[in-house]
């Protein structure tokens, strides 16, 4: 209370080191995209179990290189296995995985390591091998006004990397996750091959920058600590 107050800008550069410390390379900045229905859509789901149908991955070495990969399902068709599969594809053994608020990404990998014994070990390690970027936020170890409080990834980013503060609004179509799954929704009942071409498209894009703007925020806590 007394920093909004002041209109204070806080900035622990000992626990944001600490933070960073943690980490080691390559990072594996990852980001899934869920539906919940209320009636289960595929076998083995629960009434508003959630399944993902798309994710991004961004892959930083350490000299700040990257790599992205991503994968988004087609409507209809049980996305689960596909994607499990694909994951351990992408992301190795023993990696270092990123994700803002990981308790969302974690609780997906749990529930696709139960659907599908095959890949559940290689999965449950990536599970327990994730780091969230959302920690020096949710501590209070990075603050400005401008976040009001929250520590979601909308309000981080144009926080800590203000040149990107119209990234997410400048977007053609999802701007959040609200509207990704919407847009999915709509992708199943699309049938005319431009229209289908623009959501996909929307999807991907809005996927691609969540992971990215977690590079740019963590590159700018780096940036903080010298």
């Amino acid at each position: 209370v007394d920093v909004w107050k002041a209109q204070e800008v806080v900035i622990n550069k000992d626990a944001i080191k600490s933070f960073i410390d943690s980490i080691s390379y390559p990072i594996y900045h990852f980001d899934f995209e869920t539906l919940g229905p209320a009636i289960p859509k595929f076998k083995g789901m629960k009434p508003y179990g959630k399944y993902p149908f798309q994710y991004s991955l961004h892959i930083e070495q350490e000299d700040g290189s990257l790599e992205h990969k991503e994968y988004l399902a087609n409507p209809g068709q049980d996305p689960r296995e596909v994607i499990s599969k694909r994951m351990v594809e992408d992301i190795p053994k023993d990696a270092c995985v990123m994700a803002f608020n990981i308790s969302f990404e974690k609780s997906i990998i749990r529930t696709l390591a139960d659907n599908y014994p095959v890949y559940a070990g290689h999965l449950m390690n990536i599970h327990d091998n994730f780091i969230d970027l959302a920690i020096p936020f949710k501590n209070g170890d990075y603050w400005m006004p401008s976040m009001q409080s929250h520590y979601g990834l909308k309000y981080a980013l144009p926080a800590i990397v203000p040149e990107m503060k119209e990234a997410y609004p400048d977007l053609d179509s999802v701007h959040n996750g609200t509207d990704a799954m919407a847009m999915f929704k709509k992708l199943g009942e699309a049938t005319d091959f431009y229209e289908i071409a623009k959501i996909k498209s929307a999807l991907l894009e809005y996927c691609k920058l969540d992971t990215y703007a977690m590079v740019k925020i963590l590159n700018n806590l780096k940036v903080l600590i010298k």
